[in-house]
């Protein structure tokens, strides 16, 4: 059987050069010597890229993976253990990225809590999604499955209220105490009494399960404020931005809750459990409202939005949640117009931060799609003058290539699994029948001859079974192949240095919908 055209071009693909040496202090495997090796590689030195960069890809891991894997694994490990304690669950040292006795210690009774089984150093989806919901500000929060609508809240959810209510001024920053239950009470009260000053609900006796809804719900908060009367617009801290000098609960809650909307933005406003640091939040005021397309025409307004929290803040800020994403496309090209400053970034300031390992996704992509559209090609200029705007700017472009890679990513590493199973089979020189028969097969020579052999006594159905399992085999090759082919021609293309690597993913995300479609029709093959 001669060879097809699209295996004589993936051969050639697999001979190709390529130009993608190891990125600067980053340990990775293959210098990309062997394309096809580099592009089989390709999943774990981006997990490796991951974790220098502090990008958080939070899925079930074992402590038993290995390289890349196990360093994705301990910082996934640090990130539970921060939210755990953020919970107010015992977790030794919340900083550490090590999966022990005193980090089991926490998490089984968080896992009783959350409906699920005590168990080992296996971080299940189920047990991040609930800390996803839990603890970050921009998933919405399942009501009906922390509160039911005639039971009462489960416990968790009181751990996560105190730690929202502290991030929003209406607790003191203290651990969170589940046993708490009476000043758990009166801060709930607190916070209705705030709402109903604030107009933003009809009364000051909503319900317990209504309370806590509307609470975990950041965006919701925006909403009404953003819409707020002329009473609710009286309550603005206006000029003064020292949580400490405000006299009411009402102001403190205003002004913490447009610090958090600028943090989850990316802007690096410290712990939003802490009091409200002026001089941060006014720097965080200056870059937001000059790098925004609602930039006030003249330069006294533009001091002006800089100096208080306006409605016009909270108005931004919903218009931005009703804008559209930054395209896969755009996303690219400012990367490659931008290569220089980026990997000026990633060389010396990418810290591991906490940021990354909290939230804020869905908002980066609408941020960037305001930023990518307003800086067109380049950000030489606001680099030089602008520098802190930049870092923010920068760690946006990585969080967000980094989200939509992880997709592609597993598609990659479930095409090289087929391809390599069936070049395994083709090497194994045999397609048998699904169970060992003597009276068919299918032998594969080296040549790419083939010998299909079915004898006069088996039925017309099992040879049927057996040109089907043949067909399916070499269908997924050459599904598997051709996504292979196109991340080794990616690959190929990429340049020396971090920036190589950045472009590369950002290539891979543009190409994301024909490797995802292909390999859904790899595994529609069963």
């Amino acid at each position: 059987m001669p060879s097809s055209p699209e295996s004589v071009r993936i051969a050639a693909l697999f001979d190709a050069p390529t130009r993608l040496p190891a990125a600067r202090g980053v340990p990775l495997k293959g210098r990309g010597l062997d394309p096809l090796e580099t592009a089989m590689n390709l999943e774990e030195n981006l997990q490796v890229l991951e974790e220098h960069a502090g990008l958080v890809p939070l899925s079930e891991l074992t402590p038993s993976s290995q390289g890349a894997n196990y360093e994705r694994y301990k910082l996934v490990v640090r990130a539970v253990r921060l939210r755990l304690s953020h919970l107010g669950y015992d977790v030794g040292d919340p900083t550490s990225d090590k999966m022990d006795a005193a980090l089991l210690k926490g998490l089984n009774p968080f896992r009783v809590d959350i409906g699920l089984a005590p168990s080992g150093a296996t971080i299940e989806q189920a047990t991040w999604d609930a800390l996803q919901e839990l603890v970050t500000l921009e998933d919405p929060l399942d009501i009906d499955r922390w509160y039911p609508a005639h039971g009462v809240a489960k416990p968790v959810l009181l751990r996560a209220a105190q730690l929202r209510l502290t991030t929003l001024g209406l607790r003191d920053n203290v651990k969170v105490d589940p046993s708490d239950a009476n000043n758990l009470r009166i801060q709930l009260a607190r916070f209705r009494a705030v709402m109903f000053e604030l107009g933003l609900t009809a009364s000051s006796s909503i319900t317990e399960r209504e309370t806590l809804r509307l609470l975990m719900s950041h965006d919701e908060l925006l909403e009404k404020v953003a819409q707020g009367t002329p009473e609710l617009r009286s309550f603005l801290p206006e000029r003064e931005l020292e949580e400490k000098k405000l006299p009411t609960a009402s102001r403190r809650f205003l002004l913490r809750l447009a610090r958090n909307e600028l943090w989850l933005n990316g802007y690096p406003m410290g712990d939003i459990r802490e009091p409200v640091i002026a001089s941060k939040l006014r720097k965080a005021l200056d870059q937001y409202w000059r790098n925004s397309p609602a930039r006030p025409t003249f330069e006294a307004l533009v001091l002006l939005h800089t100096t208080q929290v306006t409605p016009a803040l909270f108005e931004d800020f919903v218009r931005q949640q009703h804008e559209e994403d930054v395209s896969r496309d755009d996303l690219v090209k400012f990367v490659e117009n931008n290569q220089a400053e980026l990997q000026d970034y990633w060389t010396s300031e990418v810290d591991n931060s906490d940021f990354f390992l909290w939230d804020g996704l869905k908002r980066t992509f609408k941020w960037l799609k305001r930023q990518v559209t307003r800086l067109g090609e380049s950000v030489v200029s606001i680099f030089r003058s602008v520098g802190e705007f930049f870092k923010t700017l920068a760690r946006n472009v990585f969080r967000s290539l980094f989200q939509v890679a992880n997709d592609v990513l597993g598609a990659i590493g479930r095409a090289a699994t087929a391809f390599a199973d069936g070049v395994g089979i083709f090497l194994g020189g045999q397609v048998l029948p699904p169970a060992p028969r003597l009276d068919m097969g299918c032998r594969l020579n080296m040549d790419c001859d083939s010998v299909l052999f079915i004898d006069a006594q088996a039925s017309v159905e099992d040879a049927r079974q057996l040109l089907g399992r043949i067909e399916r085999v070499s269908a997924a090759i050459g599904l598997a192949g051709a996504v292979l082919s196109l991340v080794i021609r990616l690959v190929g293309r990429a340049v020396s240095g971090v920036i190589g690597w950045l472009l590369l993913i950002a290539t891979l995300v543009q190409a994301a919908p024909e490797i995802i479609a292909k390999v859904s029709a790899l595994a529609a093959l069963g």
